[in-house]
């Protein structure tokens, strides 16, 4: 390991402390999001097509273990980011989202600059913050750190 290798890893600031009212947030928005799946699939004959037969029973009980499981591993991702980028290009998305990270306070104005991308971040407060273009927002959102 280089002398500025571990000069950096020496200088990094602890991250802040989580509100200890997120964790409730979080876990009730997953609870809801998996209800909304499954009441999805109930409505799209799950339940029947489940009680139909062995064949049929199983291509419905794996339809559901399929939708739980992309539901729970986009609440993970979801979870996780600091930088959430959606725009045309996966993979730009997923560099502009690590480049954001990287330039630190300034990420969302830069982000705005960004033609045909859209930035999301939790800053150092917690706080959401968004790019005027984020889906959703008003088009009055603010981006500046304030």
């Amino acid at each position: 390991m280089t002398a500025a290798v571990a000069d950096r890893r020496a200088t990094r600031r602890a991250l802040p402390a989580v509100p200890g009212w997120w964790a409730d947030v979080a876990g009730s928005a997953a609870v809801l999001s998996l209800l909304v799946v499954t009441a999805l699939w109930t409505a799209d004959r799950g339940v029947q097509e489940l009680l139909g037969g062995l064949a049929t029973g199983l291509t419905s009980l794996g339809r559901l273990t399929g939708l739980l499981s992309a539901d729970l591993m986009l609440i993970q991702v979801v979870l996780m980011a600091r930088v959430t980028v959606v725009g045309p290009d996966l993979l730009w998305a997923d560099v502009y989202a690590t480049a954001a990270v990287a330039r630190g306070a300034d990420a969302l104005d830069w982000l705005a600059t960004l033609d045909g991308y859209a930035g999301l971040l939790v800053d150092a407060a917690g706080r959401l913050r968004a790019t005027p273009n984020w889906p959703g927002t008003r088009p009055a959102a603010q981006t500046r750190a304030g």
